[in-house]
């Protein structure tokens, strides 16, 4: 709104300038006599108020941008000037020039002043945002994890009633994990306790749009705000380590999260969070496989990461699965796969294939929730790849638990 305001005041004055600079000399004059310098101190206020009014629509990036056309609208004027009975001045045209330059000038200041200002105020308000996103992911999980529940615990009844005795004591075990969690999900909601013991680490994604108002600094100071507020009222295990490998110190904060910075070409900003046990955390794996390697290597290393853990991340799981980029880059995009919705489906065709692939081979392990065995292991599994080296095919997988917290929220203006 400001800014179209700007925009459109910046119009009449241009307008104005044009129309008072082609006037007859002596009603020109009539006007500005009383103003310091007279006529030069016209030229030099017009142009400074045009100049700031268009700093402030199109903001401090185009600063060179609008010194430039309004210094070149006051050399038009002063060049066409004779033909309307004026004469030419080229004092008038410096005037015009410095006049452009101190208006560029206050509009940046002032620019900065409203952004630290309402910066200041949007902060505050994405503390809080972030603080109940976090504290809505510790007591609940996702409709469609839920649903994932609830068919997995229908589709293992189903089986036990075809089963002999001797392997029914192990899929009624199973059985019986799934209705601990059912029940476990129950009480967290209903007293707003974490879902497990666990809290987890806090992991940020931050999308930053073209147009917001918040510099890194002030949204890393907004996360770790309300990941604190959230931390203390909703009771999340202090579980995080100053350093890992000597004294371990623990900081009994339970900060700092992780946070992964990408720029947007939206105009909000997106935080996604994840809270990331490591029971599930410690199981995760990463494979640097052959470029030929296809998709039946990519199902077998991840199915050997699965394997490999077994019980240790409370089955039934949730599996991210990263191809491509580098060996870092990889893990982060198997934590990005963790993100999506349990139910979703990946736009592209093969990788579809792929994520279908991965999921029936995990199933076909037969560890089973709890570890105690039964034809059902994941409740689902995503997959999401970047370009990498013709010489590599990174692979890794990220595995969570029956917990998969995560929470995101969009956070919009008006920033103009």
């Amino acid at each position: 709104m400001k800014r179209r305001v700007a925009k459109l005041s910046s119009l009449l004055v241009i307008v104005a300038i044009v129309v008072l600079s082609l006037l007859p000399s002596k009603e020109v004059s009539a006007l500005v006599t009383p103003l310091p310098f007279a006529d030069k101190g016209a030229h030099f206020i017009a142009y400074a108020v045009a100049s700031w009014l268009l700093i402030l629509a199109f903001g401090r990036e185009r600063t060179l941008f609008v010194f430039i056309v309004t210094s070149l609208l006051g050399l038009l004027i002063e060049v066409i000037q004779p033909h309307f009975g004026r004469t030419f001045d080229p004092l008038d045209l410096v005037v015009n020039c410095v006049g452009a330059l101190f208006g560029v000038f206050l509009g940046r200041v002032y620019l900065k002043y409203e952004e630290k200002k309402m910066g200041k105020s949007k902060q505050r308000g994405l503390v809080d945002k972030i603080r109940q996103t976090l504290l809505e992911a510790a007591v609940h999980l996702e409709e469609g994890l839920m649903e994932r529940l609830e068919w997995m615990h229908r589709e293992m009844n189903q089986e036990l009633a075809t089963l002999d005795p001797q392997k029914s004591a192990s899929y009624k075990a199973s059985i019986e994990v799934l209705e601990m969690i059912n029940e476990n999900l129950k009480l967290s909601e209903e007293h707003k306790i974490p879902m497990c013991q666990d809290s987890g680490m806090i992991v940020a994604f931050v999308e930053i749009g073209t147009e917001v108002p918040l510099s890194m600094q002030a949204i890393e100071e907004a996360i770790n705000e309300g990941s604190e507020l959230a931390i203390k009222e909703g009771f999340f295990r202090n579980s995080v380590v100053e350093e890992p490998v000597f004294e371990r110190v623990n900081t009994k904060t339970n900060l700092p999260p992780i946070i992964y910075w990408n720029p947007s070409k939206e105009r909000h900003l997106k935080i996604s969070f994840l809270l990331k046990g490591f029971g599930s955390e410690n199981c995760s794996g990463l494979a640097m496989l052959n470029p030929t390697s296809g998709p039946e290597g990519v199902v077998e290393a991840v199915a050997e990461m699965v394997q490999r853990a077994g019980g240790k991340p409370c089955p039934p799981i949730v599996v991210g699965v990263g191809l491509g980029g580098t060996a870092e880059r990889a893990g982060y995009l198997s934590k990005k796969a963790l993100l999506r919705p349990v139910n979703s489906v990946h736009p592209e065709e093969r990788y579809a294939q792929l994520e279908q692939d991965i999921l029936a081979a995990i199933q076909g392990l037969e560890i089973g929730p709890g570890g105690f065995g039964g034809p059902l292991t994941a409740l689902g599994m995503a997959v999401e790849y970047e370009p990498t080296h013709i010489a590599g095919l990174p692979v890794a997988a990220s595995i969570s638990c029956w917990a998969d917290r995560k929470g995101e929220f969009v956070w919009e203006g008006p920033y103009a």
